[in-house]
């Protein structure tokens, strides 16, 4: 599944235990909480289907030197050194080549059969979460590469920091209404708590996101003050939805990447003027210079995502000088592909 990558993106990998960072929040980077994603139950079906038939005992000469059918043999990496580095999905060689665009050449799976931007979502979660194994083994055999321990922080009974927003946000917050988290259910949203027994919700449509619009959203309205992060990527909502989004004012991180928003949504996103919204991306959608600036109100935002938009560099720079603790990525760093182009028949298909 993942080609030889080079060396300025293997060179740096260095892995963690996978239990390590078992706590640490989810987002673009490192933002959102949550229960653990099980990798015997949700992670390994992935990777049986979509990577067992070039990264497993079953191919006597598996691509790149990588084995996925075992903990040691991925620990191990391939040819190109380690493919994973637990928390941090971004530098993590197997990550990053499920997570480019369809027709990208190095977009894995190769025949583009599998992969929904669900099971890529759930997949870098699993990473985010600290990449823990459970007790799954697989396959034996392999020499996994020397773990990088580091030390745990003292316990000072505190959350670490990008977790403690969540503990300061809820505090005199009431529980959600159970009738409201039904119907955010029951319209295709799946809500988790991002922290345990915390009164704040993450919510995101990762099972149908085709079919979601801006119905589906304003379902939501009953939990308006408990949604920290909402996950919209690759769904069908508009403009319209962000006037139900602005309304939640304790959203930490909001993902609307290749969706119908444009500058108009933006634009009503930020009349939010107590909006405590941090991480907002917007990959893959039309926005513009225009919309960039009017987000210039979003005072706590520290991190923007906006490659693959109309925004130029004159536009980004612009915002930049406006929220100087925002760090807006504008392109995306990606390994050299490798050889032409693939025929189009062997871009991402997606299951009916």
């Amino acid at each position: 599944m993942l080609r030889k990558l080079g060396p300025l993106a293997l060179g740096a990998a260095v892995l963690l235990p996978g239990a390590l960072l078992r706590a640490q929040d989810m987002g673009m980077d490192d933002e959102m909480g949550g229960p653990g994603i099980s990798f015997k139950h949700e992670i390994l079906p992935l990777l049986r289907e979509g990577c067992f038939d070039c990264h497993s005992s079953a191919k006597r000469k598996p691509k790149s030197g990588l084995r996925l059918d075992g903990r040691d043999w991925i620990l191990q990496g391939g040819k190109g050194g380690p493919v994973l580095v637990a928390g941090k999905p971004d530098k993590s060689p197997f990550f990053v080549r499920l997570s480019l665009p369809d027709d990208h050449d190095d977009v894995m799976p190769p025949d583009g059969s599998v992969m929904e931007p669900g099971d890529v979502k759930l997949i870098r979660r699993w990473i985010e979460e600290g990449a823990d194994f459970g007790d799954w083994r697989g396959a034996e055999g392999a020499t996994p590469r020397k773990v990088v321990l580091t030390p745990p922080p003292q316990d000072d009974g505190k959350l670490p920091g990008r977790l403690r927003i969540y503990e300061e946000m809820a505090a005199g917050l009431t529980p959600a209404p159970g009738k409201a988290i039904q119907t955010a259910r029951s319209a295709g949203a799946r809500v988790e708590p991002v922290l345990p027994h915390s009164p704040l919700w993450r919510v995101e449509f990762v099972v149908d996101p085709v079919r979601t619009t801006d119905k589906q959203v304003q379902a939501l309205s009953g939990l308006r003050r408990h949604i920290a992060v909402l996950g919209l990527g690759d769904t069908g909502i508009t403009d319209r939805a962000l006037v139900e989004i602005a309304k939640m004012q304790n959203l930490v991180r909001l993902d609307l990447q290749k969706t119908g928003v444009t500058d108009k949504g933006l634009r009503t996103l930020a009349k939010q003027k107590r909006s405590s919204l941090r991480r907002l991306n917007l990959y893959g959608t039309a926005v513009t210079d225009e919309g960039l600036l009017a987000l210039a109100g979003l005072s706590k935002l520290t991190a923007l995502y906006v490659w693959d938009t109309k925004a130029t560099d004159a536009g980004v720079a612009a915002l930049h000088e406006r929220l100087p603790g925002c760090r807006i990525q504008h392109t995306r760093d990606l390994p050299p592909a490798e050889g032409g182009r693939r025929d189009g028949n062997n871009r991402r298909r997606r299951r009916g």
